[in-house]
């Protein structure tokens, strides 16, 4: 068990750390890049405190759903720790209204 949480803390470490990098990438003073983001309608309407009983991972080439159950917790536990270190949904808009400003500014 101790290993396991090791491997998902090391897990993410790394991910966080790149978290970070993309997250540089959008609010950079040369050229940032522009985020475009579409979420589905059942995203939305999800209870948040249901437990997951399978989770679903996209990407560009496709995607692949989930259903182990040991991964299945490995990935909630590393979506709570994504949701926990995210800005404030105030914070969040306000992050995005200063990039759109200084896209604009900067062409």
């Amino acid at each position: 068990m101790a290993s396991r949480l090791s491997k998902v803390n090391d897990i993410q470490t790394v991910n966080a750390a790149e978290r970070q990098s993309r997250q540089a990438l959008l609010t950079r003073s040369d050229r940032p890049l522009i985020l475009h983001a579409l979420i589905d309608e059942n995203a939305l309407r999800r209870r948040a405190d249901d437990g997951p009983e399978m989770a679903y991972l996209e990407r560009i080439a496709g995607g692949e759903t989930v259903d182990n159950a040991d991964d299945v917790a490995v990935l909630s536990a590393v979506w709570d720790d994504v949701a926990a270190s995210a800005p404030s949904p105030s914070a969040s808009a306000a992050i995005i209204r200063r990039v759109k400003e200084e896209i604009t500014e900067h062409g």
